[in-house]
């Protein structure tokens, strides 16, 4: 390479970018630059749609009931009952 000034940027997917600057190359030089790249920011997108579920917020109409059955088989938490 020339003698100059130089620049030198290293980078990869998933890492961050790696730049040294202010390097001068001389005649007959040999330059040396280590790189240590550093894992860099992972981000996860997610989006959830759906339809709304039995419970309305926005009036006090009830649209569906449990019968004695339905309510029998609930998950209950047994260690919470006091008996």
């Amino acid at each position: 390479m020339k003698p100059g000034h130089y620049e030198v940027e290293v980078s990869a997917a998933g890492f961050q970018l790696f730049a040294a600057t202010g390097m001068i190359l001389i005649a007959r030089q040999e330059l040396r630059i280590d790189v240590r790249l550093q894992v860099g920011q992972s981000s996860t997108s997610l989006n959830v749609e759906g339809t709304a579920g039995v419970i309305t917020t926005d009036t006090q109409t009830i649209q569906s009931s449990l019968n004695t059955e339905s309510l029998l088989n609930l998950p209950a938490n047994i260690r919470a009952s006091g008996s």
